[in-house]
Protein backbone atom coordinates (compact mmCIF):
# COMPACT_ATOMS: atom_id res chain seq x y z
CA UNK A 1 0.00 0.00 0.00
CA UNK A 2 1.35 3.53 -0.88
CA UNK A 3 1.79 6.11 1.63
CA UNK A 4 -0.10 8.92 1.94
CA UNK A 5 1.41 11.97 0.86
CA UNK A 6 2.69 14.58 3.41
CA UNK A 7 1.86 18.30 3.17
CA UNK A 8 3.53 20.67 5.23
CA UNK A 9 2.04 24.11 5.66
CA UNK A 10 4.08 27.51 6.00
CA UNK A 11 1.60 29.98 7.05
CA UNK A 12 2.11 33.11 8.45
CA UNK A 13 -0.89 33.40 10.32
CA UNK A 14 -3.07 30.22 12.11
CA UNK A 15 -5.98 30.27 14.60
CA UNK A 16 -7.45 30.46 17.37
CA UNK A 17 -6.07 34.16 16.44
CA UNK A 18 -8.01 36.47 13.64
CA UNK A 19 -7.04 36.68 10.01
CA UNK A 20 -8.13 35.22 7.06
CA UNK A 21 -5.23 33.16 5.82
CA UNK A 22 -5.00 31.44 9.04
CA UNK A 23 -8.25 30.78 8.59
CA UNK A 24 -7.42 29.28 4.94
CA UNK A 25 -4.77 27.33 6.69
CA UNK A 26 -6.44 25.33 9.19
CA UNK A 27 -9.50 24.76 7.14
CA UNK A 28 -7.07 23.71 4.45
CA UNK A 29 -4.96 21.29 6.99
CA UNK A 30 -7.85 19.75 8.57
CA UNK A 31 -9.92 18.75 5.39
CA UNK A 32 -6.17 17.01 3.76
CA UNK A 33 -6.31 15.32 6.54
CA UNK A 34 -10.07 14.27 6.32
CA UNK A 35 -9.57 13.29 3.44
CA UNK A 36 -5.92 10.64 4.05
CA UNK A 37 -3.15 12.88 3.85
CA UNK A 38 -0.64 13.49 6.22
CA UNK A 39 -0.19 17.17 7.00
CA UNK A 40 1.99 19.13 9.74
CA UNK A 41 1.78 22.75 10.11
CA UNK A 42 4.70 25.48 11.08
CA UNK A 43 2.40 28.48 12.67
CA UNK A 44 3.56 31.82 14.91
CA UNK A 45 2.66 32.44 17.81
CA UNK A 46 0.41 35.99 17.89
CA UNK A 47 0.37 38.10 20.88
CA UNK A 48 -2.49 37.67 23.34
CA UNK A 49 -2.61 33.88 22.37
CA UNK A 50 -0.41 32.33 24.07
CA UNK A 51 -2.60 30.72 26.77
CA UNK A 52 -5.18 29.45 24.11
CA UNK A 53 -2.51 27.92 21.21
CA UNK A 54 -1.03 25.10 23.25
CA UNK A 55 -4.63 23.62 23.69
CA UNK A 56 -6.04 24.29 20.41
CA UNK A 57 -2.90 22.55 18.95
CA UNK A 58 -3.24 19.83 20.57
CA UNK A 59 -6.77 19.13 19.98
CA UNK A 60 -5.81 19.21 15.88
CA UNK A 61 -5.86 16.13 13.71
CA UNK A 62 -2.55 16.89 12.62
CA UNK A 63 0.90 18.80 14.00
CA UNK A 64 0.89 21.97 14.90
CA UNK A 65 4.85 23.71 15.07
CA UNK A 66 4.80 27.13 16.47
CA UNK A 67 7.45 29.92 15.64
CA UNK A 68 8.18 33.42 17.13
CA UNK A 69 8.01 36.30 14.78
CA UNK A 70 8.59 39.85 15.29
CA UNK A 71 11.34 42.51 14.02
CA UNK A 72 14.71 42.49 14.96
CA UNK A 73 14.31 39.20 16.39
CA UNK A 74 17.31 37.01 14.83
CA UNK A 75 17.35 34.57 17.35
CA UNK A 76 13.72 33.85 16.39
CA UNK A 77 14.50 33.55 12.09
CA UNK A 78 17.26 31.45 13.04
CA UNK A 79 15.13 29.28 15.46
CA UNK A 80 12.68 29.53 12.37
CA UNK A 81 14.88 28.43 9.37
CA UNK A 82 16.17 25.67 11.09
CA UNK A 83 12.51 24.36 12.07
CA UNK A 84 11.71 24.60 8.45
CA UNK A 85 14.90 22.96 7.57
CA UNK A 86 13.81 19.96 9.61
CA UNK A 87 11.06 19.91 7.97
CA UNK A 88 12.14 19.77 4.51
CA UNK A 89 14.47 16.82 5.52
CA UNK A 90 11.23 15.01 6.27
CA UNK A 91 9.90 14.88 2.93
CA UNK A 92 10.48 12.74 -0.07
CA UNK A 93 10.04 13.34 -3.83
CA UNK A 94 6.07 13.51 -4.38
CA UNK A 95 5.47 15.35 -0.83
CA UNK A 96 4.74 19.32 -0.68
CA UNK A 97 5.88 21.86 1.10
CA UNK A 98 3.10 24.69 0.79
CA UNK A 99 3.18 28.45 2.06
CA UNK A 100 0.95 30.66 2.69
CA UNK A 101 1.46 34.49 3.24
CA UNK A 102 4.38 37.02 2.66
CA UNK A 103 6.87 35.88 4.60
CA UNK A 104 6.47 32.12 3.93
CA UNK A 105 6.20 32.75 0.48
CA UNK A 106 9.74 34.77 0.55
CA UNK A 107 11.32 32.10 2.66
CA UNK A 108 9.98 28.93 0.89
CA UNK A 109 11.18 31.01 -2.45
CA UNK A 110 14.97 30.82 -1.83
CA UNK A 111 14.23 27.43 0.13
CA UNK A 112 12.58 26.00 -3.30
CA UNK A 113 15.51 27.24 -5.41
CA UNK A 114 17.41 24.97 -3.34
CA UNK A 115 15.47 22.06 -2.39
CA UNK A 116 12.96 22.47 -5.35
CA UNK A 117 14.43 19.46 -7.32
CA UNK A 118 13.83 16.98 -5.17
CA UNK A 119 10.38 18.68 -2.99
CA UNK A 120 7.58 20.07 -4.31
CA UNK A 121 7.18 23.57 -3.55
CA UNK A 122 3.26 25.66 -3.83
CA UNK A 123 2.45 28.40 -2.25
CA UNK A 124 -0.96 29.70 -2.03
CA UNK A 125 -1.57 33.31 -3.15
CA UNK A 126 -4.09 35.87 -1.03
CA UNK A 127 -3.79 39.60 -1.59
CA UNK A 128 -0.37 41.73 0.01
CA UNK A 129 1.61 39.11 0.37
CA UNK A 130 1.73 38.70 -4.07
CA UNK A 131 1.23 42.37 -4.59
CA UNK A 132 3.42 44.95 -2.40
CA UNK A 133 3.59 48.39 -3.56
CA UNK A 134 7.84 48.22 -1.77
CA UNK A 135 9.88 48.50 -5.19
CA UNK A 136 12.45 46.25 -3.64
CA UNK A 137 9.56 44.08 -1.57
CA UNK A 138 7.85 43.95 -5.06
CA UNK A 139 10.99 42.22 -6.59
CA UNK A 140 12.07 40.06 -3.89
CA UNK A 141 8.56 38.21 -4.31
CA UNK A 142 8.46 38.46 -7.54
CA UNK A 143 11.46 36.53 -7.83
CA UNK A 144 10.07 34.33 -5.32
CA UNK A 145 6.90 32.78 -6.92
CA UNK A 146 9.11 32.23 -9.98
CA UNK A 147 10.93 29.23 -7.73
CA UNK A 148 7.45 27.65 -6.97
CA UNK A 149 5.81 24.91 -8.61
CA UNK A 150 2.63 25.62 -8.43
CA UNK A 151 0.92 28.75 -7.43
CA UNK A 152 -2.61 28.78 -5.94
CA UNK A 153 -4.46 32.09 -6.22
CA UNK A 154 -7.80 32.16 -3.81
CA UNK A 155 -9.63 34.42 -6.30
CA UNK A 156 -9.52 35.30 -10.05
CA UNK A 157 -8.86 38.93 -9.35
CA UNK A 158 -5.53 37.57 -7.14
CA UNK A 159 -4.43 36.06 -10.21
CA UNK A 160 -5.02 39.13 -12.50
CA UNK A 161 -2.25 40.41 -9.62
CA UNK A 162 0.56 38.42 -9.98
CA UNK A 163 3.34 39.64 -11.30
CA UNK A 164 4.89 38.09 -13.96
CA UNK A 165 4.18 33.97 -14.09
CA UNK A 166 3.90 31.54 -16.26
CA UNK A 167 0.13 30.71 -16.46
CA UNK A 168 0.64 26.86 -16.53
CA UNK A 169 1.47 27.20 -12.99
CA UNK A 170 -1.30 29.10 -11.91
CA UNK A 171 -4.53 27.07 -11.09
CA UNK A 172 -7.01 29.84 -9.15
CA UNK A 173 -9.03 27.76 -5.98
CA UNK A 174 -11.27 29.96 -4.19
CA UNK A 175 -11.90 30.16 -0.46
CA UNK A 176 -13.60 27.24 0.84
CA UNK A 177 -16.69 27.01 3.98
CA UNK A 178 -17.51 24.94 6.62
CA UNK A 179 -21.29 24.35 5.60
CA UNK A 180 -21.80 22.12 8.90
CA UNK A 181 -21.04 25.37 11.17
CA UNK A 182 -24.40 26.90 9.33
CA UNK A 183 -26.43 24.28 8.00
CA UNK A 184 -27.50 23.49 11.76
CA UNK A 185 -28.85 26.75 12.03
CA UNK A 186 -32.71 27.09 11.54
CA UNK A 187 -34.57 28.58 8.53
CA UNK A 188 -33.44 31.75 6.85
CA UNK A 189 -32.54 35.25 8.20
CA UNK A 190 -34.34 36.35 11.39
CA UNK A 191 -37.68 34.01 10.79
CA UNK A 192 -39.18 34.90 14.56
CA UNK A 193 -39.31 38.47 15.69
CA UNK A 194 -36.58 40.91 14.72
CA UNK A 195 -33.62 40.83 17.54
CA UNK A 196 -31.79 43.49 15.89
CA UNK A 197 -31.94 47.27 15.17
CA UNK A 198 -32.85 48.77 11.79
CA UNK A 199 -35.51 48.65 8.27
CA UNK A 200 -33.03 47.02 6.78
CA UNK A 201 -30.74 46.32 9.19
CA UNK A 202 -27.40 46.33 7.48
CA UNK A 203 -24.27 44.80 8.13
CA UNK A 204 -20.32 43.85 7.98
CA UNK A 205 -18.28 41.06 9.72
CA UNK A 206 -14.59 41.63 9.65
CA UNK A 207 -12.14 44.04 10.96
CA UNK A 208 -12.90 47.61 10.74
CA UNK A 209 -10.13 48.91 8.68
CA UNK A 210 -9.92 50.94 5.47
CA UNK A 211 -9.68 47.99 3.73
CA UNK A 212 -12.53 46.11 4.60
CA UNK A 213 -14.88 49.32 3.45
CA UNK A 214 -17.16 49.97 6.94
CA UNK A 215 -16.45 53.62 5.66
CA UNK A 216 -17.87 53.51 2.30
CA UNK A 217 -21.03 51.79 3.95
CA UNK A 218 -21.08 54.62 6.52
CA UNK A 219 -20.56 57.08 3.64
CA UNK A 220 -24.08 55.71 1.89
CA UNK A 221 -25.93 56.41 5.20
CA UNK A 222 -27.45 59.54 4.36
CA UNK A 223 -28.70 59.09 0.65
CA UNK A 224 -29.86 55.29 2.41
CA UNK A 225 -31.38 57.23 4.98
CA UNK A 226 -33.55 59.36 2.19
CA UNK A 227 -35.26 55.53 1.07
CA UNK A 228 -34.93 53.88 4.23
CA UNK A 229 -35.63 56.05 7.37
CA UNK A 230 -35.19 53.81 9.80
CA UNK A 231 -32.09 52.24 8.06
CA UNK A 232 -28.70 50.83 10.67
CA UNK A 233 -25.79 49.48 9.98
CA UNK A 234 -24.09 47.04 12.15
CA UNK A 235 -20.04 46.08 12.44
CA UNK A 236 -19.18 43.00 13.54
CA UNK A 237 -15.15 42.80 14.23
CA UNK A 238 -12.19 43.64 15.77
CA UNK A 239 -12.37 47.72 16.15
CA UNK A 240 -8.93 48.46 14.78
CA UNK A 241 -9.57 51.59 13.02
CA UNK A 242 -13.55 52.08 15.09
CA UNK A 243 -12.38 56.24 15.78
CA UNK A 244 -12.34 57.36 11.86
CA UNK A 245 -15.16 55.41 11.00
CA UNK A 246 -17.34 56.63 14.16
CA UNK A 247 -16.25 60.21 12.94
CA UNK A 248 -17.05 60.01 9.78
CA UNK A 249 -20.61 58.85 10.89
CA UNK A 250 -20.76 61.88 12.83
CA UNK A 251 -20.01 64.86 10.48
CA UNK A 252 -22.15 63.44 7.86
CA UNK A 253 -24.91 63.07 10.92
CA UNK A 254 -26.11 59.32 10.93
CA UNK A 255 -24.23 58.31 14.03
CA UNK A 256 -27.97 57.44 15.40
CA UNK A 257 -27.72 54.89 12.36
CA UNK A 258 -24.89 52.71 13.32
CA UNK A 259 -23.83 50.47 16.07
CA UNK A 260 -19.98 49.07 16.52
CA UNK A 261 -20.32 45.89 18.10
CA UNK A 262 -16.64 45.00 18.19
CA UNK A 263 -15.64 41.25 18.31
CA UNK A 264 -18.13 38.63 19.30
CA UNK A 265 -18.21 34.78 20.08
CA UNK A 266 -19.62 32.87 16.95
CA UNK A 267 -22.96 32.33 18.35
CA UNK A 268 -23.07 35.85 18.54
CA UNK A 269 -21.67 36.84 15.45
CA UNK A 270 -24.63 34.05 13.80
CA UNK A 271 -27.04 35.64 15.63
CA UNK A 272 -26.40 39.15 14.36
CA UNK A 273 -26.42 37.63 10.95
CA UNK A 274 -29.44 36.09 11.03
CA UNK A 275 -31.29 38.99 12.03
CA UNK A 276 -29.66 41.29 9.29
CA UNK A 277 -31.42 42.22 5.94
CA UNK A 278 -27.89 43.08 3.94
CA UNK A 279 -24.26 42.13 4.37
CA UNK A 280 -22.24 44.43 2.90
CA UNK A 281 -18.22 44.19 1.94
CA UNK A 282 -17.54 46.85 0.27
CA UNK A 283 -13.39 46.91 0.17
CA UNK A 284 -10.99 49.29 -0.61
CA UNK A 285 -7.70 48.65 -1.62
CA UNK A 286 -4.76 50.10 0.57
CA UNK A 287 -2.08 52.14 -0.07
CA UNK A 288 0.33 49.44 0.61
CA UNK A 289 -0.95 47.35 -2.11
CA UNK A 290 -3.56 45.13 -0.01
CA UNK A 291 -6.65 44.50 -1.12
CA UNK A 292 -9.67 41.75 -0.31
CA UNK A 293 -8.47 37.84 -1.83
CA UNK A 294 -11.54 36.92 -1.72
CA UNK A 295 -14.46 37.28 1.46
CA UNK A 296 -15.35 34.21 3.27
CA UNK A 297 -17.54 35.91 5.55
CA UNK A 298 -19.84 36.57 2.46
CA UNK A 299 -20.31 33.00 2.38
CA UNK A 300 -20.83 32.68 5.75
CA UNK A 301 -23.96 34.99 5.41
CA UNK A 302 -25.12 33.96 2.26
CA UNK A 303 -25.33 30.48 4.37
CA UNK A 304 -27.68 31.94 6.64
CA UNK A 305 -30.06 33.48 4.10
CA UNK A 306 -28.66 37.02 3.70
CA UNK A 307 -27.93 38.21 0.45
CA UNK A 308 -24.45 40.22 -0.01
CA UNK A 309 -23.23 43.54 -2.07
CA UNK A 310 -19.64 43.73 -2.37
CA UNK A 311 -17.17 45.96 -4.03
CA UNK A 312 -17.07 44.64 -7.97
CA UNK A 313 -13.24 45.85 -8.14
CA UNK A 314 -11.88 42.53 -5.96
CA UNK A 315 -11.58 38.74 -5.24
CA UNK A 316 -15.04 39.54 -3.69
CA UNK A 317 -16.32 39.32 -7.61
CA UNK A 318 -15.59 35.42 -7.53
CA UNK A 319 -17.69 35.17 -3.98
CA UNK A 320 -20.74 36.75 -5.44
CA UNK A 321 -22.99 35.47 -7.98
CA UNK A 322 -23.78 39.31 -9.55
CA UNK A 323 -27.64 39.13 -9.73
CA UNK A 324 -28.64 36.08 -8.08
CA UNK A 325 -26.63 36.01 -4.02
CA UNK A 326 -26.35 39.41 -4.00
CA UNK A 327 -24.96 42.19 -5.99
CA UNK A 328 -21.45 43.38 -7.17
CA UNK A 329 -20.80 48.02 -7.13
CA UNK A 330 -18.39 50.31 -7.22
CA UNK A 331 -17.78 50.60 -3.27
CA UNK A 332 -17.40 54.54 -3.36
CA UNK A 333 -20.31 55.11 -5.29
CA UNK A 334 -23.43 55.91 -2.38
CA UNK A 335 -25.96 55.73 -5.64
CA UNK A 336 -24.56 52.37 -6.65
CA UNK A 337 -25.29 50.99 -3.05
CA UNK A 338 -28.31 52.52 -2.59
CA UNK A 339 -29.61 51.05 -5.80
CA UNK A 340 -28.26 47.31 -4.76
CA UNK A 341 -29.69 47.32 -1.25
CA UNK A 342 -33.30 48.64 -3.00
CA UNK A 343 -32.90 45.62 -5.59
CA UNK A 344 -32.20 42.70 -2.73
CA UNK A 345 -35.26 44.43 -0.49
CA UNK A 346 -37.14 44.06 -3.51
CA UNK A 347 -37.02 40.46 -3.79
CA UNK A 348 -35.20 39.70 -0.54
CA UNK A 349 -36.48 36.17 -0.20
CA UNK A 350 -35.15 35.25 -4.02
CA UNK A 351 -31.56 36.45 -2.99
CA UNK A 352 -31.89 34.69 -0.11
CA UNK A 353 -32.61 31.23 -1.25
CA UNK A 354 -30.09 32.09 -4.20
CA UNK A 355 -27.57 32.86 -1.69
CA UNK A 356 -27.88 29.65 0.14
CA UNK A 357 -27.80 28.06 -2.66
CA UNK A 358 -24.72 29.61 -3.99
CA UNK A 359 -22.52 29.29 -0.91
CA UNK A 360 -22.90 25.52 -0.68
CA UNK A 361 -20.60 25.09 -3.77
CA UNK A 362 -17.90 26.33 -2.16
CA UNK A 363 -17.60 23.65 0.52
CA UNK A 364 -14.64 23.07 1.90
CA UNK A 365 -14.82 19.20 1.26
CA UNK A 366 -15.23 19.49 -2.39
CA UNK A 367 -12.88 22.79 -2.09
CA UNK A 368 -10.01 20.82 -0.90
CA UNK A 369 -10.45 18.57 -3.56
CA UNK A 370 -9.12 20.39 -5.92
CA UNK A 371 -6.04 21.09 -4.07
CA UNK A 372 -5.54 17.28 -4.58
CA UNK A 373 -5.83 17.50 -7.40
CA UNK A 374 -2.92 19.67 -8.13
CA UNK A 375 -1.11 17.94 -5.87
CA UNK A 376 -1.59 14.89 -8.16
CA UNK A 377 -0.78 16.84 -11.39
CA UNK A 378 2.68 18.52 -10.17
CA UNK A 379 3.60 15.10 -8.50
CA UNK A 380 3.04 13.25 -12.30
CA UNK A 381 5.39 15.59 -13.58
CA UNK A 382 9.19 14.25 -14.35
CA UNK A 383 11.54 16.80 -12.28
Amino acid sequence: MTEPRKIVIFTSEFPPGPGGIGNHAWNLAFWLEVKGERVDVIAPRREGYSREEPGFDAKQPFSVRRYTKGKNNLPGYLALIWMVYQSLRSLNRNDVFLVSGMMPLILGGALAKIFGGKIIFGVVAHGLDINPTHPLLRRIVKWSLRQYRFVIPVSTFTASKLPACDNSRVTVINNGVNIADYTSENGLAHPGPRLIEGEPALITVGTLSFRKGQINVVRALPFLRKVYPRVHYHMVGLPQEASPIRAEAIRLGVEDCITIHGAVDEERKKELLKNADVFLMLSNHSPNGDFEGFGIAILEANLLGVPAIGSANSGIADAIADGESGLLVNPTSPESIVKAVQEIMKRRANYSARAQAHAKNFAWEFVVDKYIEVFKEVSCVDL
